[in-house]
């Protein structure tokens, strides 16, 4: 307890030991109370403060909303109080009563703070300005005086705008300078339209502080006798209209003069010569139809005027066919709604019939109908529509459109039963394909289930069945196609369906034939090579075989004619497109020739003998001839016997050697 009381204690020392944080700002000024934008604002004060502060301080115009004019680092020390001047200028975005407020802040936190005495920022002006006359004849001035100034009473520099309006219609504009306050602006009423105006002065000085002055029902006089014709009074758009008149001032024609010839927001001007007026004026090809006011306006050399209007007709002209449809693309069996707009040449609407002829993907005609401009039709979208891009051809007075929407795919299997028979039909619109699993559950014995895979391969609205007996015997059944279930489905009796096994056995019978074929036309040229090959083996048949054995051998020659025929053939047949030369063979036989003799030569040298090795025999010159009776002396000299044998069987064989 005595340690808290303790520390409490010091805790209360070091509070009175801290000292007492003292701010102050004073300041004077302004000295006026009405300001301008752009004029001068000046305020001198000071700031006292009893601890030492780095910071900034701020002056704000505040006149409900802020605008920091300026912002000054300033470094305070403790009872050092520290002045200060600042000048600004009213900026152009507030306006109001105001104060100046002047703050200290360091570190983000405000130190001290306070504001001026109100004043009001205005960028209004003094202008009385005056005018020497409210109603002139045309042909007379006008003049407008006045000298401009601030709130404060100085003057000023800057621009004035004068309107002469006459209802919306600016008939005069015209810009004066003010140079020291001084406006002064002088108007010749000439070449305008007689009535009443009203005439505005903007006045606008380089700050931007403005004031208008206005001057209402300002009468012009001035009138001119018009008689005017026209070539119609219904026309077509992009017609032509045909103005013809005289004007008369009093009782003489003028001898000069204006006419504006105003159609809508079209307007256009002619001169008048010795009183005669004539013109012509070409409609828009877009006017809308209906009535509308052709004016003229006449006025002279003077600026005497006078206006008279004339109501035309202008006729519709059917321009374009639009079709709206509820949406862009379409799937089978959703409706289309279809509402066609007739308009013309001012995009209004034509009360007429209209023609709808809808063309599916395959350019058949699967919808037409007949309604009312703005009215709506519909149709619905058959399962089988054509997937692909339709056409809507529109027509109404000679007026054609078409317009192009989707059909997407629509994949669709419809699967019925009857009997032992299931129905597929295609009633989707694209061809189908695909596999399905058919499951059969016999119900009298569920652990027998029989299951097949059954290929699906259908045009758009073709139907295929099958007979579930060619599956299962007779009994009845739970059947699953797809994911689609018949709970009782009866066979009455199997069927067989017998072209599989023929299909199987036809093809057994087919290979059997060609691995005969085969068979039969082995040649037997190899057993004879052998044969000759071997003649020892000849000698050791049996005496009592020889007639058979010339039988075989005249069985050989028939093949082996019929294979030099046919080889004969083949190799006419192929000539120019395989290059075999037995030539080559020869050549490249003959070239390695010595390297096979010098091998050969080595290797009687060292034959060996019973007893040692035998001496090399003599080496005698070799001829290499490239002649076609050049035979290899390295190869066995065939026996008498044998060279009968093939000369006798025509020498097929020696062909390849």
């Amino acid at each position: 307890m005595k340690k808290r009381g303790l520390l409490s204690l010091l805790l209360a020392l070091f509070a009175i030991s801290l000292p007492t944080v003292l701010a102050s700002i004073t300041i004077t000024g302004p000295e006026q109370t009405t300001f301008n934008f752009g004029d001068q604002i000046s305020i001198a004060g000071s700031i006292l403060e009893s601890t030492d502060y780095v910071g900034f301080l701020k002056f704000e115009l505040n006149c409900g909303e802020s605008e920091v004019l300026a912002t000054k680092s300033m470094t305070l020390r403790a009872n050092n109080e520290k002045t200060f001047e600042q000048t600004f200028t009213i900026p152009q975005s507030l306006t109001g009563t105001c104060t100046l407020n002047t703050k200290f802040e360091s570190n983000s936190n405000t130190i001290a703070e306070t504001a001026s005495p109100t004043f009001t920022v205005s960028n209004a002006l003094n202008a009385p300005i005056t005018i020497d006359k409210e109603s002139i004849q045309l042909g007379d001035s006008l003049t407008l005086a006045g000298t401009i100034t601030k709130l404060d009473g100085k003057t000023i520099e800057g621009l004035a705008k004068v309107f002469f309006r006459q209802g919306k219609n600016i008939i005069v504009q015209d810009t004066v300078e003010i140079s020291k306050g001084k406006f002064f602006y002088t108007y010749k009423t000439e070449d305008n339209p007689a009535g009443n105006y009203r005439i505005e002065v903007e006045v606008t000085d380089i700050n931007n502080n403005k004031q208008t002055v206005t001057f209402d029902n300002v009468l012009i006089l001035g009138n001119i006798g018009l008689n005017i014709v026209l070539n119609g009074q219904e026309f077509l758009p992009g017609e032509k209209i045909k103005i013809e008149g005289t004007a008369r001032a009093g009782e003489s024609r003028i001898t000069k003069g204006k006419a504006y010839i105003t159609l809508d927001d079209q307007r256009e001007e002619t001169t008048i010569l010795l009183g005669i007026l004539r013109h012509t004026i070409t409609l828009p090809t877009t006017i809308k139809t209906g009535e509308h006011t052709l004016a003229i306006d006449v006025e002279d050399g003077y600026g005497n005027t006078e206006t008279q209007q004339f109501a035309i007709t202008i006729i519709a002209v059917p321009t374009r066919l639009e079709l709206v449809l509820n949406q862009e693309s379409f799937m089978p069996e959703q409706q289309i709604t279809l509402k066609p707009t007739l308009y013309d040449q001012g995009d209004d609407v034509v009360a007429t019939d209209i023609d709808l002829k809808v063309y599916d993907a395959e350019k058949d005609l699967v919808f037409a109908d007949t309604v009312k401009s703005t009215e709506q039709t519909a149709f619905t979208f058959p399962r089988a529509a054509a997937p692909g891009e339709w056409r809507i051809k529109t027509t109404a007075l000679e007026i054609k459109s078409l317009v192009t929407f989707s059909v997407g795919e629509f994949k669709a299997l419809d699967i019925t039963q009857e009997g032992s028979i299931i129905t597929f039909a295609n009633t989707g619109n694209i061809p189908l394909k695909e596999k399905l699993p058919i499951t059969m559950t016999d119900k009298n014995d569920p652990a027998r289930v029989i299951t097949k895979e059954k290929k699906i391969a259908l045009k758009v609205g073709k139907t295929k069945v099958y007979d579930l007996a060619y599956l299962a015997g007779q009994g009845s059944y739970t059947v699953q196609v797809g994911d689609k279930t018949f709970d009782t489905v009866d066979i009455a009796k199997r069927r067989w369906n017998v072209m599989p096994y023929l299909a199987t056995i036809l093809g057994i019978l087919i290979l059997y034939m060609l691995l005969k074929l085969i068979k039969n036309y082995v040649p037997r040229i190899r057993r004879k090579q052998h044969h000759l090959q071997h003649p020892h083996h000849q000698e050791q048949q049996h005496s009592h075989r020889s007639e058979t054995q010339i039988r075989r051998e005249k069985t050989q020659e028939y093949y082996e004619e019929k294979l030099k025929r046919d080889l004969a053939e083949r190799m006419e047949a192929q000539r120019k497109k395989v290059h075999f030369s037995f030539k080559k063979r020869k050549d490249d036989y003959v070239m390695q020739l010595p390297k096979r003799r010098a091998k050969a030569a080595a290797s009687l040298d060292k034959t060996p003998m019973y007893g040692g090795y035998t001496t090399p025999p003599e080496k005698k010159d070799e001829v290499i001839s490239n002649s076609p009776d050049f035979f290899d002396p390295w190869k066995d000299e065939p026996t008498q016997e044998q060279k009968k044998e093939e000369k006798k069987k025509g020498g097929l064989f020696g062909m390849f050697d």
